[in-house]
């Protein structure tokens, strides 16, 4: 994953993009994003380190998925249309980080990096 995550860049190439999602990097960002949702179900305020941590592969694994859909159609339909519920997953992460931000003042930086594009 952290190879996948340093080879991707605003600059990636079409073919990169059709080939990440054609060989299921897309499916395994997207499972990636989910496994970090789901482990950080307690409140923000209980955190360690660890979860800190947790969140920021889920906001790197999303920027992967921000360069790997900028103006790539077939990408950005098949994270809507995808049976792995990318949309849902992605929506309620970002509402969460939103909400959590509103009150927990020291992880509000990192909270905020992973709700609001760079």
């Amino acid at each position: 994953m952290e190879t996948l995550l340093s080879l991707t860049s605003k600059r990636a190439g079409e073919w990169f993009k059709e080939e990440l999602r054609n060989l299921g990097g897309v499916d395994h960002i997207v499972r990636t994003i989910q496994d970090c949702a789901a482990r950080l179900e307690s409140p923000a305020s209980a955190w360690s380190n660890a979860e800190v941590d947790v969140l920021r592969k889920a906001d790197r694994c999303m920027r992967v998925l921000e360069n790997v859909t900028q103006q790539n159609e077939a990408n950005q339909h098949h994270l809507v249309t995808g049976s792995l519920g990318a949309a849902r997953t992605l929506v309620a992460l970002l509402r969460r980080c939103v909400g959590e931000a509103k009150t927990e003042l020291q992880l509000r930086t990192a909270l905020l990096d992973a709700a609001l594009p760079a």
